[in-house]
């Protein structure tokens, strides 16, 4: 059996690409806001939401590059999706009324 590619399950490549956002942090400590955001996130991409997990991280991009650079690509995927939703809707209507 092959390994799935990124292209084959997008979303469990955007966990894969936020699983590599983690840090090590010490017991002895609370978990930082951006910790807890990257939980979350993970949590959100877990479930296929890929909208919630650009909305829990949006208030951290100007905290970590790679955070901005995920993003950026999270974000051009959900408009790349409602382009196809759009797409879909309209051949389904053009289909219809003929």
């Amino acid at each position: 059996v092959e390994p799935k590619s990124e292209a084959s399950d997008p979303l469990a490549a955007a966990a894969e690409n936020l699983s590599r956002l983690v840090r090590i942090r010490r017991e002895d400590r609370p978990p930082s806001g951006l910790e807890q955001a990257l939980d979350t996130a993970r949590a959100a991409l877990a479930d296929g939401d890929l909208a919630k997990a650009v909305d829990i991280l949006a208030p951290h991009a100007q905290e970590d590059a790679r955070i901005a650079r995920w993003l950026e690509r999270a974000r051009l995927r959900l408009d790349a999706l409602a382009a196809v939703a759009e797409l879909d809707r309209l051949a389904r209507a053009a289909l219809g009324a003929s």
